[in-house]
């Protein structure tokens, strides 16, 4: 069950109290902590993950940890109603104020060389390690997930879209993340397979 940005202590209570015991943070601020430069951690949203997932712990439910959401790599949003493209950026910074974007003092020119740029995927990589080691003890991380809906990417990046080039930077992510923590499951996540690799 994905919770959305309302995930607090009492949303916790009320999945333990309905027996629903699996939650993904993907729209949780408090897990999504790069901040407006690449490479600074947001630590006060870091600490409010540290809280949510001690409750998490106390009342016997599980997060599926999200690194990356879609909304933050797309260079606009036009597949989206209007209603949900506002939603869209009050949770998340746009492309426009991502850290890794060029004009923050980032090193892509466009989203989609995240899965390709060596600069890019280094930065990745330190984020990775940064979630294990401030997360990876728990037993109540059911899962890592590398991205939130990649392919939601896809409509506006065109020939820069390469199904090649995302397989083999899910592949090198999970098996560094593997490698950092062999106990928790990796994942990532499509919003429509028939969109993308179909398999």
């Amino acid at each position: 069950v994905g919770a959305g940005p309302v995930l607090n202590r009492d949303v916790i209570r009320n999945h333990a109290k309905f027996k629903l015991n699996w939650i993904q943070t993907e729209f949780t601020p408090a897990f999504l902590i790069e901040d407006r430069t690449v490479g600074r951690y947001n630590l006060f949203r870091a600490f409010q993950g540290d809280e949510l997932l001690q409750e998490a712990e106390n009342h016997g439910v599980y997060f599926q940890i999200v690194f990356s959401h879609w909304s933050s790599w797309k260079a606009d949003m036009p597949t989206l109603p209007e209603e949900l493209q506002q939603y869209e950026r009050n949770l998340f910074p746009p492309w426009s104020e991502n850290p890794y974007n060029l004009k923050n003092g980032g090193p892509l020119s466009h989203p989609l060389e995240l899965f390709s740029n060596q600069a890019a995927r280094r930065h990745y990589r330190n984020l990775i390690r940064y979630y294990v080691a401030r997360w990876g003890y728990s037993t109540n991380v059911l899962s890592w997930a590398l991205w939130g809906e990649f392919d939601m990417t896809r409509p506006a990046a065109g020939e820069l879209y390469s199904h090649e080039a995302i397989e083999a930077w899910h592949q090198e992510m999970a098996g560094y993340l593997k490698k950092l923590d062999p106990r928790h499951l990796v994942t990532s996540c499509e919003a429509e397979p028939s969109r993308s690799f179909g398999r």
